[in-house]
């Protein structure tokens, strides 16, 4: 297979051209647009190889698609880029060494404007930098204020493969078509199923990007060349595709390996190079399967490296092809073998050193063990997202840790103090400190509704709960959703707060905080089930606890009870009812508290004193001798007065499954840990 699609080759000598004739300028921008397998990615490769042959400086940014740590990974690659043109005049130490990402962006644009006449910034959708994860919003805003810096504010020629925001609009604009096949070529037992399906799709294959055809190859040679044809000729979707390649891999023996390599590529985050292929299963393939993994899987990029494409890679994330362990492993393998490239470019000075060491750091740290302490992180968001695997593992030491490291490194980030006081927090440790970084946090970003919520809860946990509602009036203000909220700030700010306050009895602080809930969102389920179960507490405070949680409060009142029959034994239809509980049994009354509801008025509740012989001659059910207090009943009137009937129905003693999680952290953790508690 070629190392270049002769397409693409083709349609960049118009845009090299312009780009390379054209001054540094804000409007200096060009794209590359078509959908993904034309090979945009290629494109850019080709012109940072002919803008280097003419002079200038081109520097691809092209950080792991919706990785949490794009943004550093970003700033590396400029800092990389530069020192390798011979511009870096101190750029990559300052991008590298301690401080925050306001300084760090700074200095990365100030490094472009200085270097602007001849750098050429080749960035690869842009727009797929932030990542989507709700966990991920502090980091993903870094990754959209470096990519809206770099095209909105830059001066120096930029080239986007991928989507550019509203306000910039490109001098020019290459379109890359489907149908851009024949540069590739295959292997000895590829190239005659190529042919073949040539012959039965060759109509259709017109139409496909090159990603297209090597993965209808692949299937091809694994299924046959009909099975692909079906594919080609029917509504042609690369995802089904990828599907169906994987399935074909894992339904043999012979090829399961290639599956699993597959696997493990998708955890490289960047170019691959030929050695670390080996080193991650590679070296055991042959024939047909070798030439699968060449010309189907990965496709070269000229510099001795290849490539995994984003689809092949998202699809073996979102499905993962790996066992926890074998994921494990392999980062364990890939931790071991960029500290190995580290080790060898440190030594020749190459400044790419770096980007292994910062790869070595990332993949050391999803092992779940102890970093080596040659391993030293770079940017600050290592030690927080560190920090972050940490804790989601449950080892909160070591995230308290990373965290503390983080806050050394950069005493302004609100997300690692606020993280720093989480991982203390939910061991129930250290309190004064938690609140220190907590509101360390809050000062420093007001407008992070997570910062709030856990330090209001916080405050609610170790009972200062007047402190606690003017802090979450602070945040009511400071984030202004007293009119609309956001799904997340529902959740986290409201939602997780009630769960909080009703598992404490503080029914008037929920009350405050769900009527705060704008009506547009309280159609949200965990909202309804809160406040049903707000009102269920409030009503049982007040002496009306008459009906169990498995059943809705006002839904009684509406319909009677199934337990009900809607005629008794004499036909006599059912005229009135009235859920109760059972307060007390003693020999002389069975004590009942019996709920009553007239129209519009609100429920009240009153005590019915019943003497067992009465109460055993209502009852259908248990007797007065075998109930026990806290059974719920309901009581039915059948007929007329004055031949009105009672019949009592004891409701099934059934257990409360709660549909709400539980709290966390646990609600009585610094209870726990001074030892005035045990369960």
């Amino acid at each position: 297979m070629s190392v270049r699609l002769p397409e693409v080759e083709r349609a960049c000598d118009a845009l090299e051209a312009e780009v390379a004739g054209a001054a540094p300028d804000p409007g200096a921008v060009w794209r590359i647009a078509g959908d993904p397998g034309t090979g945009r990615r290629t494109a850019l490769d080709v012109l940072a190889e002919r803008l280097r042959v003419r002079g200038l400086a081109p520097v691809v940014l092209a950080p792991p698609r919706q990785a949490p740590d794009a943004a550093p990974t970003a700033l590396l690659q400029l800092g990389v880029g530069l020192r390798r043109a011979g511009l870096g005049n101190g750029q990559l130490e300052r991008l590298t060494g301690r401080g925050g990402w306001t300084a760090k962006l700074r200095e990365a644009l100030a490094s472009v404007e200085q270097h602007q006449d001849r750098l050429v910034l080749l960035c690869y959708r842009p727009e797929s930098w932030p990542s989507l994860a709700p966990e991920d919003t502090a980091f993903a805003q870094r990754a959209s204020e470096l990519a809206n810096s770099v095209l909105l504010l830059s001066r120096c020629r930029r080239v986007v493969a991928g989507d550019l925001p509203d306000l910039v609009r490109p001098r020019s604009t290459l379109t890359l078509r489907a149908g851009g096949v024949s540069g590739l070529e295959w292997g000895e037992a590829l190239a005659p199923v190529a042919r073949r399906l040539q012959v039965h799709a060759g109509e259709a294959l017109a139409r496909r990007t090159p990603l297209d055809l090597r993965l209808l190859v692949a299937v091809a040679a694994l299924e046959g060349v009909e099975a692909a044809t079906r594919l080609a000729l029917g509504s042609f979707r690369p995802a089904e595709v990828v599907r169906q390649l994987r399935r074909a891999l894992g339904a043999g023996a012979d090829v399961r390996p290639l599956l699993e390599l597959w696997g493990r590529l998708a955890l490289v985050r960047g170019p691959v190079p030929a050695e670390q292929i080996l080193e991650l299963g590679a070296n055991g393939l042959d024939g047909v399967r070798l030439e699968l993994l060449q010309s189907c899987l990965l496709y070269p990029r000229g510099d001795d490296t290849w490539t995994l494409h984003d689809l092949l890679r998202a699809s073996a994330r979102a499905e993962p092809l790996l066992s926890d362990e074998e994921r494990r492993l392999t980062h364990e393998r890939l931790a071991r073998w960029y500290t190995g490239a580290f080790n060898r470019l440190a030594a020749s000075g190459d400044p790419r050193a770096l980007e292994a060491q910062y790869e070595a750091f990332e993949h050391a740290s999803q092992c779940g063990g102890e970093l080596p302490d040659a391993l030293e992180p770079l940017f600050v968001e290592q030690l927080e997202l560190l920090g972050r695997r940490c804790s989601a593992a449950g080892h909160y030491d070591r995230a308290v840790e990373a965290f503390r490291a983080a806050c050394a490194w950069d005493d302004d980030d609100d997300y690692a103090h606020h993280y720093l006081a989480f991982n203390l927090d939910v061991q129930g440790k250290a309190a004064d400190e938690v609140e220190v970084h907590y509101g360390r946090a809050r000062a420093l970003n007001p407008r992070n509704p997570w910062w709030h919520s856990r330090f209001i809860r916080f405050l609610v946990t170790i009972g200062r709960t007047e402190e606690a509602r003017h802090a979450w009036d602070d945040a009511v203000d400071r984030l202004n959703v007293r009119e609309d909220v956001g799904a997340d700030v529902l959740k986290e700010l409201h939602l997780e707060l009630v769960r909080l306050l009703l598992h404490r009895e503080e029914l008037e602080f929920a009350r405050a905080v769900l009527e705060a809930v704008p009506p547009k969102a309280r159609h949200d389920a965990t909202y309804r089930l809160l406040e049903r179960r707000l009102v269920a507490l409030e009503r049982a405070r007040a002496g009306l606890g008459v009906v169990p949680l498995t059943i809705d409060p006002d839904e009684v009142w509406r319909r009677p009870p199934s337990e009900l029959m809607a005629r008794d034994e004499r036909e006599s239809p059912l005229r009135r009812w009235f859920p109760g509980r059972v307060e007390a049994v003693g020999p002389e009354a069975v004590s009942v508290r019996v709920g009553v509801k007239e129209g519009d008025e609100p429920p009240r509740a009153g005590l019915m004193e019943l003497p067992p012989a009465r109460f055993d001659a209502w009852s259908r059910d248990e007797r007065a001798g075998e109930l026990r207090p806290g059974r719920f009943v309901v009581l039915g009137v059948y007929g007329d007065e004055p031949e009105e009937r009672t019949i009592i129905r004891v409701l099934p003693d059934e257990p409360f499954d709660d549909p709400l999680p539980r709290p966390f952290p646990d609600p009585r953790r610094y209870l726990r840990r001074l030892g005035a508690v045990r369960s």
